[in-house]
């Protein structure tokens, strides 16, 4: 890269990549969510710990083609939001702008109460957070042995808020969302930003436990 851009030796070129997507309107076999499942907390481990290496964009929310056989192609519209996700993370990696193309990034997972649940969420430039009947979240008190069911999951207090059944009150409890091959997230905490653009919220590929 330093020679192709010109860059002397010793240059540092920044490596900034997005979070593996969907594989769209398929039925992928379980060895294909398995990996699916196992790449992407990879993907956020190399950009914890190899410098200057960066995870920057997303697809969710992102309209995917999925006809014929272009299961990862994106439509027109999808292509041009996710090139502004692109644009984001680029600039701000260049300190010309104020956040990235990430979206709101989901902090901390609260219990209020038995059964009921709070994800704090930093906005990262977005102006405010929306979204009802969240889908393709699991919550879980057992290591996802099994999960809970969720009654209810919305945004409210730029919190996503999550009613469940069964939670005992007491053992550590996780969430996460975005799983597998084809992610079931037709309904994701949107954030919305100053110019009226929109980004949904990161995934939650490594679980947040309370």
């Amino acid at each position: 890269l330093r020679a192709l851009s010109g860059q002397p030796p010793g240059t540092v070129i920044p490596v900034i990549y997005g979070l593996t997507g969907r594989y769209k309107d398929a039925s992928p076999d379980g060895a294909r969510n398995t990996r699916a499942n196992a790449l992407r907390p990879e993907q956020l481990l190399l950009a914890t710990n190899l410098s200057d290496s960066y995870l920057g964009w997303h697809v969710s929310g992102v309209t995917m083609d999925g006809s014929g056989d272009v299961h990862f192609a994106l439509t027109a519209g999808g292509y041009e939001r996710m090139a502004r996700r692109i644009a984001l993370s680029l600039r701000n990696r260049l300190a010309e702008g104020a956040y990235d193309g990430r979206g709101p990034l989901a902090t901390t997972l609260t219990r209020t109460s038995t059964n009921n649940f709070e994800i704090a969420v930093n906005l990262n430039g977005a102006a405010s957070l929306s979204g009802s009947a969240l889908t393709g979240y699991e919550i879980s008190i057992n290591g996802f042995s099994s999960s809970l069911t969720i009654s209810s999951i919305g945004v409210s207090g730029g919190k996503v808020v999550i009613v469940t059944t069964g939670d005992d009150g007491t053992s550590q409890a996780q969430v996460r969302n975005y799983r597998g091959f084809d992610p079931a997230d037709s309904s994701n905490a949107l954030g919305t930003y100053p110019d009226g653009t929109t980004i949904e919220l990161f995934p939650i590929i490594v679980p947040l436990a309370t």
